[in-house]
């Protein structure tokens, strides 16, 4: 993406051969992958190991949050974010987080994948560098 750098925008979940959970359009929603892949272009797929827990877990947020609004605040909070580590290498968190009131793609796969993003900082490419191995799982992006 020519504002981030990154050839890493979206993230999702995808919960079967044929399902999708994300946050996109502006909504938190479900889709077929073979529709989703006409408009997305898939980089790489993990495979994340998450405990029967976490599944319940992840399986109920996913109930409770179709429908919700996407993030409009969160996603200028990570231009702010950006900007900071950008000019002054600063880490700082969102200033446009907002809970569970609704969501970016990022924050709704670590939210169901049980990944610490407190801060709400985590964007899909921390996701990428982290599921690859680039970046420590323990909050890699928040230093206070």
């Amino acid at each position: 993406m020519a504002v981030t750098r990154s050839n890493i925008s979206h993230t999702y979940i995808r919960l079967s051969v044929t399902d999708v959970f994300q946050a996109s359009g502006l909504t938190v929603n479900e889709q077929v992958y073979e529709y989703f892949v006409t408009y997305e272009t898939v980089v790489k797929e993990f495979q994340v190991q998450i405990t029967d827990e976490q599944f319940a877990a992840g399986e109920a947020f996913r109930l409770a949050s179709l429908g919700k609004p996407y993030s409009m605040k969160e996603v200028f909070g990570f231009g702010w974010v950006m900007l900071m580590k950008a000019l002054f290498n600063k880490k700082v968190s969102n200033p446009g987080r907002d809970g569970s009131g609704a969501y970016v793609c990022s924050k709704l796969v670590c939210i169901y994948a049980g990944i610490d993003d407190a801060e709400e900082n985590l964007t899909p490419e921390d996701l990428y560098e982290m599921l690859s191995g680039k970046l420590p799982a323990d909050d890699p992006t928040y230093d206070p």
